[in-house]
């Protein structure tokens, strides 16, 4: 019997493991695609700080916490999980993706800052702000001439919270609109926040590749 539970156990944790080297091994595919773009195209610039970036896009920006007013789309999670730190870190990798395919297809820049303040969103005054508005969405109706994506740095997973803000800006680099996904750990989480599905197989996970 207990040879039984023992083989269960090994069973379970081969799973989760392979579970991990797949999301992980996924993020690792977009990152090699940043790469390449990074290299050969002027559409992607990263940065490791605003200030890096104001410098190079004579832009006067600056970060601030989270403030009371805004409503960011709020998402638990268990950060104490590995696994779930891992497919945080996907979602944040995906985004950036599907942001540069439309920066590509578009030719307007976008600009990635690496968010290493963890809970800071960029100080700025929107002309319109909509909480839970699809990202896609936002991009094909306001049609921005410039995008900015704070990133959540994965080293910061483990503080137990993370911001992944995006902009879009006009012509003029005037902020049109804004959204922000905050990820935070359970135990802290506001009543009704929703909850992180994160894949419990590797069949589930590309299911939702």
């Amino acid at each position: 019997m207990k040879a039984n539970v023992w083989t269960e156990e090994k069973v379970m944790q081969q799973a989760a493991f392979n579970l991990r080297n797949e999301i992980s091994d996924a993020t690792h595919d977009i990152f090699t695609h940043f790469a390449s773009v990074y290299y050969n195209f002027k559409t992607y610039k990263e940065f490791d700080n605003v200030d890096i970036l104001n410098e190079k896009e004579n832009l006067k920006l600056s970060l601030k916490k989270l403030g009371k007013k805004e409503t960011p789309l709020t998402i638990q999670c268990d950060f104490k999980s590995y696994t779930t730190r891992e497919y945080i870190n996907y979602i944040s990798h995906k985004v950036c993706d599907e942001l540069l395919d439309y920066a590509m297809c578009k030719d307007i820049p976008l600009l990635v800052i690496q968010n290493k303040f963890n809970l800071k969103t960029l100080k700025v005054n929107c002309m319109t702000y909509q909480s839970n508005y699809d990202f896609i969405e936002m991009l094909h109706d306001y049609q921005p001439a410039k995008i900015i994506l704070i990133q959540p740095n994965r080293n910061t997973y483990l503080l137990e919270g993370s911001i992944l803000g995006i902009y879009l800006l006009d012509g003029q680099d005037n902020f049109i609109i804004k959204h922000i996904i905050q990820f935070i750990d359970e135990k802290n989480a506001p009543k009704g926040c929703k909850k992180l599905r994160v894949p419990k197989t590797v069949s589930e996970f590309y299911d939702s590749y």
